[in-house]
């Protein structure tokens, strides 16, 4: 998120001409840490982002790294995020207190919110997207995401996946993903977040893997894979005469074999076949 933000300042500048010392005259913030900023050293705080958008006369919500347009609306965001907030809550019937309670904040804060005072940060509006089933720029945009782009399909992005919970029932979703909906017909689809660094550097801890469900895989072929009923684990596959061989793409870790005995008794399940890696940064 740091770099992002980095880069988008710097291209916010470049796109309005306007020099590093100007932007800290308009704004007051220090040389020094404008220039952390700028190196993507550090991402600046609300109050500062707020400051830096006024500057440049672009979208706070943008330089946040929100997917919306570079200028600023003509209604201040705090006023769009307000309208927009509100409507979700009449739509879904939450209260202030049920806003409160999902996003661990204080009644206040939410009252901020909804009176068009300040927004909150990129996590809580993730949380809120989330809570109301919607994309980030839904709450932060006049139109919405969807009156702009044609809306894909979303699906869960799974923190885990253990046996003996369906995909469909598993409550620990991170965040949501799109795919087009010509993927969507493919096939059923959920992500999952990678963990370890047992796959790099094809793929980081913390990318999202989109996996359609099938319970084959062929060599070659990255695959989602339940092991002894333990958590499931991203690994490449190898078929075998007398087995399967589960690979990582980091040497320094040595392949898993399983004879076809093992994978009956442990047992060895394949739930799904990775399509697509999604790098976080």
């Amino acid at each position: 998120m740091k770099q992002e933000f980095s880069e988008r300042l710097n291209e916010a500048m470049q796109a309005k001409n306007i020099s590093q010392a100007q932007l800290v005259e308009k704004t007051g913030i220090g040389k020094s840490t404008m220039s952390q900023y700028l190196s993507g050293k550090y991402k600046a705080k609300q109050d500062n982002i707020t400051k830096i958008a006024e500057a440049l006369h672009i979208s706070p919500a943008w330089l946040m790294g929100i997917d919306t347009e570079m200028e600023k609306p003509e209604e201040s965001l705090e006023e769009i995020f307000a309208y927009n907030l509100n409507k979700f809550m009449v739509k879904y019937d939450k209260d202030i207190d049920d806003v409160a309670k999902a996003c661990n904040v204080k009644k206040k804060e939410i009252l901020k919110w909804t009176n068009a005072e300040k927004i909150p940060a990129v996590d809580i509006i993730q949380r809120l997207a989330i809570i109301f089933d919607c994309y980030k720029s839904d709450l932060t945009e006049k139109m919405g995401r969807s009156t702009a782009h044609p809306r894909g399909v979303r699906i869960p992005v799974l923190g885990r996946v253990v046996a003996g919970i369906p995909i469909e029932a598993i409550e620990e979703i991170l965040d949501y993903e799109e795919i087009s909906e010509s993927t969507a017909r493919t096939g059923d689809y959920f992500a999952l977040q990678v963990k370890g660094d047992s796959m790099e550097p094809r793929m980081y801890e913390g990318d999202v893997v989109i996996v359609r469900k099938q319970e084959t895989a062929q060599t070659g072929d990255v695959a989602i894979v339940l092991v002894n009923g333990d958590e499931a684990t991203v690994k490449k596959i190898r078929i075998m005469d007398s087995g399967i061989m589960l690979m990582p793409f980091n040497t320094k870790y040595d392949p898993w074999i399983y004879t076809a005995e093992d994978i009956e008794r442990l047992p060895v399940k394949i739930i799904g076949k990775v399509v697509e890696c999604r790098q976080k940064y």
